[in-house]
């Protein structure tokens, strides 16, 4: 006979935790084959790199590429560029997204010379009569935009997903299109990296800044981490947001963007492919389209370089009073991308944040937060563990604080074995989820494509997980698990005297 449950969350959890349980189970006895062991890779006459992983389960192609350059390869003066071409790289060509090229070509520069005499004279008065002549000058350009047509040509033919996003590492740019329109995707991927025109420059300069304004009045939160991170990267690349700063952005130059372009090399770039394509055939067609794809890098500006020795982090405290729960966050420096740790971390991670784990039952179950997550951040250079808790009902965020830091210390000496097994699994079932379609599949490759031997460590990410040990877990706790950890605190404040 069955009992009502008295304790409905504890009773909820613990169904979750069952299905969980009986799921990951099931899965880690089915033993699922690696589709990335099939990966292709080959390296164009130019250096450019080329991804390749044939799947003929449906006519589809996922394609992409991906840049070795972020937010971390700027500098000031420049930060959020990487993110910039985002929305600069969509433009057109030469071919594409233009009446007449070279009239466009001439107008810009009569636009160009505009703005030079604008910034050299003092005279208001002789500003706003070149102000008035760069607008007309602009309107005459409009008339030979074709908008959107690099977007509307992919709609055409059935491509979708078109998108593009920019991370400290590196910047990628990638669609689905159907699977006998590869061609196309050579043909129209080449063309704007070695032909690209930054049309209407300054209206997504201006776009950008209107996003960035909206990120930070959207969420106080949001407007306390860049903050936070300022302090906690400072003297580092990773001191600015990815978005880059709000002067910063107001001050790019069409100059400027154009000499950022000279780190789309052929070098730094790898082409991505998943899908129904047979693999000589897309060999030929990248070898036809991009072996014309030759840009020198002119690294005078140091754009591009980072030194690595930068991302020594010490303790921090951040505090902040604003419209937002209460909550506190621990961020503890640990390996960058690669390093030995880094698998150790992400189980333990998925320990922490199980059903069973101490996070849910020690903090949430408790009733002292009503959230809270451990996140293991890595980037090429640099990486930290850090635990997130949302205050409930006010709680006292010293307490939860002590309680978190108890938790992560208790890692040094007692891991469960059967605990560890369960997040291991979970953690191998979430990676086999993601290689079930096309797409998720591309956007693995594209992430890790950018590292140095980013593909072998992908396939055998499997492996490593599975040979994560208790002692594992415990050195990663003992080496990184420091009493000098970061913290950033926010106390609620009301609605009342604002931000």
């Amino acid at each position: 006979m069955f009992h009502k449950c008295k304790n409905k969350l504890f009773c909820a959890n613990a169904f979750i935790f069952i299905i969980c349980f009986c799921c990951v189970t099931a899965f880690a006895n089915a033993k699922p084959l690696n589709p990335l062991r099939k990966l292709k890779e080959v390296t164009l006459k130019n250096g450019m790199h080329l991804l390749m992983l044939p799947r003929h389960s449906a006519p589809i192609i996922a394609g992409g590429w991906v840049v070795n350059v972020g937010s971390a390869n700027e500098h000031k003066g420049i930060t959020g560029m990487s993110h910039m071409f985002e929305h600069v790289m969509f433009k057109g060509s030469e071919t594409i997204g233009t009446k007449d090229y070279n009239k466009e070509k001439g107008i810009n520069a009569e636009v160009a010379s505009l703005r030079k005499q604008r910034q050299l004279v003092g005279d208001g008065i002789t500003q706003e009569r070149l102000s008035s002549a760069i607008k007309k000058k602009q309107e005459e350009l409009d008339k030979l935009y074709k908008k959107s047509e690099y977007f509307n040509i992919y709609a055409q033919h059935g491509g979708d997903r078109i998108n593009a996003y920019t991370t400290r590492d590196h910047t990628a740019y990638f669609l689905t299109l159907p699977a006998n329109k590869l061609e196309l995707f050579m043909w129209m991927e080449s063309d704007r990296l070695i032909n690209p025109v930054f049309r209407e420059f300054y209206t997504e300069r201006d776009a950008v800044l209107a996003e960035r304004k909206e990120r930070m009045n959207k969420s106080p939160f949001i407007h306390a981490s860049y903050q936070f991170e300022d302090k906690y990267w400072a003297g580092t690349p990773f001191s600015w947001p990815v978005i880059g700063t709000r002067n910063d952005i107001g001050g790019y130059t069409l100059a400027a963007a154009r000499r950022y372009l000279q780190h789309y090399t052929p070098k730094n770039i790898t082409l991505i492919l998943v899908g129904d394509f047979d693999v000589d055939q897309a060999v030929t067609l990248a070898n036809k389209y991009f072996s014309s794809f030759k840009r020198a890098s002119d690294n005078s500006d140091n754009t591009g370089s980072v030194d690595q020795s930068d991302f020594r982090v010490k303790p921090v405290v951040g505090s902040y009073d604003i419209v937002a729960p209460a909550s506190v966050t621990l961020r503890y420096p640990t390996d960058k991308i690669g390093g030995e740790s880094y698998v150790p971390l992400q189980v333990l991670s998925y320990m922490l944040n199980s059903p069973v784990g101490e996070l849910k039952q020690q903090l949430q179950l408790s009733n002292l937060a009503s959230s809270a997550q451990s996140y293991n951040n890595v980037n090429r250079y640099a990486g930290y563990f850090s635990v997130y808790a949302e205050a409930y009902n006010n709680n006292d965020i010293t307490k939860i604080e002590n309680k978190i830091i108890d938790i992560l210390q208790d890692y040094k000496h007692n891991v469960s074995q059967d605990r560890l097994q369960l997040a291991k699994t979970n953690l191998l079932y979430n990676y086999y989820s993601h290689l079930r379609s096309n797409y998720s599949i591309l956007q693995y490759l594209l992430r890790y494509a950018s590292y140095d031997n980013g593909m072998n460590y992908l396939k055998s990410y499997p492996d490593m997980i599975e040979a994560v040990s208790v002692a594992d877990v415990k050195r990663a706790a003992q080496v990184f698990f420091s009493d000098d950890q970061s913290r950033m605190i926010v106390t609620k404040k009301s609605n009342d005297g604002g931000v």
